[in-house]
């Protein structure tokens, strides 16, 4: 199941991690200190508008408060791990897999740059 956040919705199931900021973008990702940024803000409740644009924080202020219930039950993530990326430029997606203390792994994504912040946000629980 993949949800996706493209400026129009954010899915209820959205859950949280917060982990170590990345040290090599080759390597651990772009983007996985504003994904980091994105899901601490997440679980305390906050959308981040430094990092969202508007519609895409639109549509988290819609949604906040069952996503910030979510993601108080998968407990403390426990690492963070950069995937893949597809498209280039401002069409570029990071997708990270994220472990949690319960035991599942969701894959988040991020990316669709537009002035500094992103468009799109997704997350796939596989």
């Amino acid at each position: 199941m993949r949800a996706t956040l493209a400026a129009a919705a954010l899915v209820a199931a959205l859950l949280t991690a917060g982990a170590a900021q990345a040290q090599d973008p080759a390597k651990d990702g772009a983007y996985r200190g504003s994904l980091v940024k994105v899901m601490d803000a997440l679980a305390a409740g906050d959308c981040d508008g430094d990092v969202m644009t508007g519609d895409l924080l639109a549509a988290c202020d819609t949604e906040l408060a069952p996503v910030t219930s979510a993601l108080q039950m998968l407990g403390a993530p426990l690492e963070v791990v950069f995937v893949r990326a597809e498209g280039e430029g401002s069409e570029r997606i990071e997708f990270y897999e994220v472990n949690y203390s319960v035991g599942q792994i969701l894959t988040w994504g991020l990316g669709g740059v537009e002035d500094g912040r992103f468009t799109q946000l997704s997350v796939d629980s596989d």
